[in-house]
């Protein structure tokens, strides 16, 4: 019942013997001294071809005698066999017969399916998935019951349908994930049914190899993706695939080779036409006429470059173009082509310019592991535009849309109505997974810029939620699992990374009755009251009408910074077209103490209005005002008129020498840090106190203009606060 016997002078480890366990094996090349599999092209982690002492395997013509492979090891005798036994062992598994990919019975498409085998990736004897099978596909087979993760996978021939049982393309809940993680041989047909990925990354930490699509793969895999079915809308959108070809991998493509009609269970080729507008005709027509991408320019709308259907696109590249006028919400695409895999690096961004990119996997991509492998070149931030369902017009400034925004803080919403949901926050925001074929913005890291990498570790396991689709952006939703080293046998999103950190979801309805919704979030360690990229996003819109936070110069749509501090205070701008009313209000807030109050200062009458349990509302002239407003987390009003600031510690400015003096005379109290923040609430000096009289403590304030700042101490029982003024 042995298939092969081999004798190693080490011990094996969990990866190398599943990287053997449904092939045999071969020096790579004579003398090279490294372990390579006879299916899966492979060298077999960490094994070196001397390591092997005796290597048998028991496939002799002549039985009785059994003369080592490759000659390692001694002749050697079997004894009580003298016939030829039939070769059950899965080395690897492969299919006689269509059929599903589960079905045990006699009409299991797999050899020896009902006998001997289980179907591969099923579970093992300790009741876990057996995740490092090697597979050979001959045939149509189905795949309708569970996630599949396999070590290697050969479709030479027919088609494997990955899909949950009788799902649909409109059922939300359809689509499973197809794990290839070390070796994809794709000569055959992958097709990936409603929201089905197929991700080829490592599934444990201790894997050493990546996961290759061998390059001379001839055949293609088919992906379907909603976009919006509005005339008059833009949908943003990167091909997961490349022209299907037998030499390499994530070639150049155009969105006529792989964008397909996917109206039909059989895609076919759009119709590319003159003048405005599309057409819902079978097969739909689109106008080429809105056809663009945006490569590395400043942000301006002339920088647009309109492309035909049949011009060349980068891999990672994104484009654009608007629907066909269906009367149903969205139209139904197909991506039909080469999977890309791997490391892609083909875009590059300069400083402070923009590039419309994308997810160029048919797989989720992870935007905090996307941010921080590229925080070299970018500044950190995601874009992400949204052409409401109302608009109706192809004239640019009737134009309604916005660009919902992600960073290593969170997501907002772009503007919206404030009809849309009861607080006037929009539905989309984007979560930490991109959906297969959504493109969106990245800006230059000022002063550096570079090359933007995609790398399969960004790859995860997400299915969007299509409620209210538009180029299916992602709900922010709760985390659905436990984080987990490897796959498990079921149909699960990977997990959102779960943070405790407080934050809060500010929203701003203007007087044209838009709602904006910005995020600031206390990231401990992480963050400063600077701009930090990665943590700060600006606002790239050019509304008449809005809402952002300051820092300095910059307007932001996401303020990320350090520790929470009650007595800090977050200026607020504000534009208005038209003199009326306006109102703030809490959208959400996560980790807040329930206490916690919230406030807008409002500088024209001295007032604290408090916004956690309703909203502000008032009345604000034509124009900009970056003065009036702030968000605040205390009403107490600081004391300007000794230096007392309790019984114990004193504070006093001494303009001749820009020195503070502190002077602790706490037997129980250290002051540890000093931080000097402007009226804007801006951190302007930062220092620890270290090795000093605490009865004496000088901090040196240089270059500090004219005005009033706010000390804000920190001791070993708090914190304590205290307004001076320079002059």
């Amino acid at each position: 019942s042995i298939d092969e016997f081999k004798i190693w002078n080490v011990a094996l480890n969990e990866e190398q013997i599943h990287q053997m366990m449904n092939q045999e094996i071969k020096e790579q090349s004579t003398g090279n001294n490294v372990v390579y599999g006879e299916i899966i092209p492979m060298a077999i982690n960490g094994l070196l071809w001397s390591n092997l002492k005796a290597y048998y395997r028991m496939n002799q013509i002549a039985c009785g005698y059994l003369k080592p492979n490759f000659n390692v090891g001694l002749d050697g005798k079997l004894k009580n066999t003298t016939a030829a036994q039939a070769q059950t062992a899965p080395l690897p598994y492969y299919s006689v017969r269509n059929g599903d990919w589960n079905n045990t019975t006699a009409a299991t498409p797999w050899a020896y399916g009902n006998t001997v085998w289980n179907s591969p990736n099923t579970s093992g004897i300790n009741g876990q998935s057996v995740d490092w099978n090697i597979v050979r596909s001959l045939h149509d087979i189905n795949s309708t019951a569970k996630d599949i993760t396999l070590l290697g996978l050969k479709v030479e021939s027919g088609k494997i349908t990955i899909a949950n049982s009788s799902q649909t393309l409109d059922n939300n809940n359809s689509g499973q994930g197809l794990w290839i993680t070390h070796y994809l041989k794709l000569d055959g047909f992958i097709d990936l049914v409603g929201k089905s990925q197929l991700l080829q990354k490592k599934y444990n930490v201790a894997q050493v190899s990546e996961s290759v699509l061998e390059p001379t793969s001839s055949g293609y895999i088919e992906r379907d993706q909603k976009g919006q079915a509005n005339l008059y809308n833009y949908n943003y959108w990167s091909s997961p695939v490349s022209p299907i070809n037998s030499i390499s991998n994530n070639t150049n493509y155009s969105v006529n080779g792989v964008m397909k009609d996917g109206t039909t269970s059989t895609p076919q080729n759009i119709n590319w036409i003159g003048g405005l507008n599309g057409s819902p005709t079978t097969p739909i027509s689109l106008a080429r006429r809105w056809l663009y991408k945006f490569d590395n320019y400043s942000n301006a709308y002339a920088n647009w470059a309109q492309i035909s259907e049949d011009d060349p696109i980068r891999v990672g590249q994104g484009f654009i173009f608007k629907g066909t006028g269906t009367p149903n919400s969205t139209q139904n695409y197909t991506f039909k082509g080469k999977p890309n895999n791997g490391t892609i690096a083909t875009n590059s961004v300069s400083s402070d310019q923009l590039l419309l990119t994308g997810n160029p996997y048919p797989s989720a991509l992870n935007a905090n592991k996307f941010i921080s492998d590229n925080l070299n070149s970018i500044d950190g931030t995601l874009y992400f535009w949204e052409h409401y369902s109302t608009n109706t017009t192809h004239i640019l400034r009737d134009y309604q849309g916005g660009y919902a925004t992600r960073n290593l803080t969170g997501g907002v919403a772009p503007v919206s109505t404030s009809l849309i949901s009861g607080l006037g926050s929009s539905s989309k925001i984007p979560n930490q997974f991109i959906p297969v074929g959504q493109s969106f913005f990245i800006n230059g890291k000022i002063g550096f810029g570079g090359i933007i990498t995609y790398n399969n570790d960004q790859r995860g396991f997400y299915k969007e939620d299509e409620t209210g689709v538009s180029n299916t952006l992602f709900k922010y939703a709760a985390p659905t699992k436990n984080n987990t080293n490897t796959r498990q046998s079921s149909i699960l999103n990977d997990p959102n990374e779960l943070d405790n950190f407080m934050k809060i979801r500010l929203g701003f309805n203007s007087t044209n009755n838009y709602h904006r919704q910005v995020l600031l979030g206390f990231l401990n360690e992480n963050a400063t009251s600077g701009i930090d990229f990665g943590y700060d996003a600006l606002n790239i819109d050019n509304f008449p009408n809005d809402m952002y936070f300051l820092n300095g110069e910059n307007q932001l749509v996401i303020q990320g910074e350090g520790f929470f501090d009650v007595n800090a205070s977050y200026p607020i701008g504000i534009k208005t077209a038209v003199a009326g009313t306006v109102s703030f209000i809490v959208d959400a807030v996560e980790n807040f103490d329930e206490n916690q109050e919230i406030y807008i200062y409002d500088r024209d009458n001295n007032s604290y209005n408090d916004i956690r349990n309703g909203k502000f509302e008032v009345t604000v002239p034509i124009g900009i005002n970056h003065t009036r407003f702030s968000l605040r987390f205390s009403n107490k009003t600081l004391n300007v008129n000794d230096n007392v600031i309790n019984d114990d510690i004193f504070i006093k400015y001494a303009k001749n020498e820009t020195t503070l003096t502190i002077n602790n005379n706490s037997l129980d109290e250290t002051v540890e840090k000093v931080m000097l923040y402007n009226t804007l609430g801006q951190n302007v000096y930062t220092s620890k106190v270290e090795n000093q009289d605490q009865k004496n403590i000088k901090i040196p304030v240089k270059n500090l203009s004219t005005g009033v700042y706010i000390a804000k101490i920190k001791t070993s029982n708090g914190s304590l606060s205290k307004k001076f003024i320079v002059n």
